[in-house]
């Protein structure tokens, strides 16, 4: 899911490109955004809880001399050759930071249609980024740095992302990426692309909750590194409200109230809904379709968080009974739902 809220915004964008999204590019996509789930991963986790001690265990120095490693490296060979070399854990850093950035120069230049100096910058801009998070304490969530904030790694992982960039044709080898259909033409309305639009519509509301569930952790200062391991009942509450109830809601109720029925993830593949006349649905039929639809779904993910185990098991049975619905209604160039309304082509 969280692969899936990164790549949103790349599946939107070939919809109006190519008028679909091929199978290998989805997977492509996918495999970026897992990618940048692990890089993100990597810089913010684990969060540690902060005592008033925690600087004076944990603070770390930035280090400004961009060439203060190669130093140290070369009188490492120098005085115990290259096996000590090899074994040392700043050298094995050095060259896992070169490595950790080659997926970004291959994916950019690839998905995104860059040049090689677009994605070398581009490359450079996210090391940057993570290193100002570092230096900065995951951004003032912390008293203070408690990871090394290092010129070198931006030397480094920029040479990952330009060797990237370079081995970025390889990815024209994977099949089922060319789209041989007009954008402007409309398209069936498969299982795949519904199925697909609620995915989309699964990324926004985990991205919208996690960004609730940190500012309402950082309201309520229960939050650095303690608020999702809390198991009291403030801490349950907290997380099915603000992970799930409040984002649901907003998604699946108020976005499609306000945009003609339509959410983000059937905008983001083209589709609307419409009455039996083509018309936008009105909205009785909108809260109808959600208290059908999203909201037993939403209610029993937030049971879940709060506990219930038998909530997970029903989640899972109403999911496949949906799910096994949009499946059997097949491919069409509109389908009629059962509250007599349609899903179109946006086009």
């Amino acid at each position: 899911m969280l692969a899936l809220c990164a790549a949103l915004p790349y599946v939107a964008l070939q919809y109006r490109r190519r008028g679909t999204v091929g199978a290998g590019h989805l997977f492509l996509a996918g495999a970026f955004g897992l990618y940048l789930v692990g890089v993100a991963f990597s810089v913010i986790l684990p969060l540690r809880p902060v005592g008033p001690d925690f600087c004076a265990l944990y603070e770390a120095d930035a280090h400004l001399n961009p060439f203060y490693l190669l130093d140290q490296l070369r009188l490492e060979r120098a005085t115990g050759g290259w096996a000590a070399l090899l074994g040392n854990a700043d050298f094995q850093d050095l060259v896992l930071n070169v490595f950790l950035f080659i997926p970004m120069g291959v994916f950019v230049r690839h998905l995104l249609r860059k040049g090689i100096g677009a994605t070398v910058a581009i490359g450079l801009g996210a090391s940057l980024a993570i290193e100002l998070t570092q230096l900065t304490g995951n951004w003032g969530l912390y008293p203070c740095a408690y990871r090394f904030f290092s010129t070198s790694d931006l030397i480094t992982n920029t040479t990952g992302a330009a060797i990237g960039a370079v081995c970025a044709p390889l990815l024209r080898l994977v099949p089922a990426q060319l789209a041989t259909r007009d954008p402007g033409d409309p398209q069936p309305v498969t299982p795949m692309r519904r199925f697909l639009a609620a995915g989309c519509n699964g990324a926004v509301i985990l991205i919208l909750g996690l960004f609730l569930l940190a500012m309402a952790g950082l309201i309520l200062e229960v939050t650095r590194g303690q608020l999702f391991e809390s198991a009291s009942a403030r801490a349950q509450i907290l997380r099915a409200v603000t992970l799930v109830w409040i984002p649901g809601l907003v998604v699946m109720l108020g976005v499609p109230l306000a945009w003609q029925g339509r959410t983000p993830g059937e905008w983001a593949v083209l589709l609307r809904r419409t009455d039996a006349n083509g018309e936008p649905v009105e909205d009785p039929a909108i809260v109808g379709r959600f208290l059908a639809g999203p909201a037993p779904l939403l209610l029993l993910a937030g049971l879940g968080i709060l506990g219930a185990g038998w909530a997970w098991v029903g989640l899972l049975l109403v999911g496949a009974f949906n799910a096994a619905a949009v499946a059997r209604r097949g491919a069409a160039p509109q389908i009629a739902l059962a509250d007599d309304t349609r899903i179109r082509d946006s086009r």
